[in-house]
């Protein structure tokens, strides 16, 4: 093989791994577009906690306020 040989054959191949990183940094994109998405649910659910458990405790309250009524009630 003579030297112009090679240089054209690793030229060829160039090409090949410009395709193969182009599609590997596809990936990393597409991950990182994952990761967001997930960060962004992961948020949403703890609001969700925070507003579900606001609401358990103003259930607890009313509760405890109508169980105060039937004792009220009860007693009179």
């Amino acid at each position: 093989m003579t030297k112009q040989e090679l240089l054209d054959y690793l030229n060829g191949e160039l090409p090949q791994y410009d395709a193969l990183i182009a599609t590997e940094q596809e990936k990393q994109v597409g991950s990182n577009q994952s990761i967001t998405m997930l960060e962004q649910n992961i948020v949403n659910c703890q609001t969700a906690i925070v507003a579900s458990q606001a609401a358990v405790t103003a259930y607890q309250a009313d509760k405890v306020y109508v169980n105060e009524i039937i004792v009220i009630v009860t007693a009179s």
